[in-house]
């Protein structure tokens, strides 16, 4: 990631005091290590840095609103906890009637879809 843009970043964590100060520098070192095309998901920051749910995903729009992320879906099966299939740009790509290839369960989009990001920054 470029030097001007993690320079921004940590300008805007700064501001928004969304992460504490230690937290912001791991969130930064973190960050980094993505590279453009590569998924970042929520549950990685919430176990990594030790943040709520709400936390992460506030840090993860801030980073969408710079430019930085984008949002895509996957759909997961509560029943069983997997995923299922390919990852979604849009929400209206998902198909309406999905089936849990693990467990037969039926899927529905709207329940059974988390938000996750994808690094277009290079």
């Amino acid at each position: 990631m470029l030097q001007n843009t993690l320079f921004s970043l940590k300008m805007s964590l700064t501001s928004s005091q969304i992460l504490s100060k230690g937290n912001s520098a791991k969130f930064i070192e973190l960050i980094q290590r993505y590279n453009k095309g590569e998924l970042v998901y929520p549950g990685v920051l919430i176990r990594k840095l030790g943040i709520s749910q709400t936390q992460a995903y506030k840090v993860l729009d801030m980073l969408k609103e710079q430019g930085i992320l984008e949002i895509n879906y996957e759909v997961y099966c509560h029943e069983c906890s997997q995923f299922k299939g390919p990852i979604y740009e849009t929400f209206g790509k998902i198909p309406e009637e999905l089936d849990c290839e693990c467990c037969g369960v039926k899927l529905d989009p709207l329940n059974n879809s988390i938000v996750i990001y994808k690094m277009i920054a290079d």
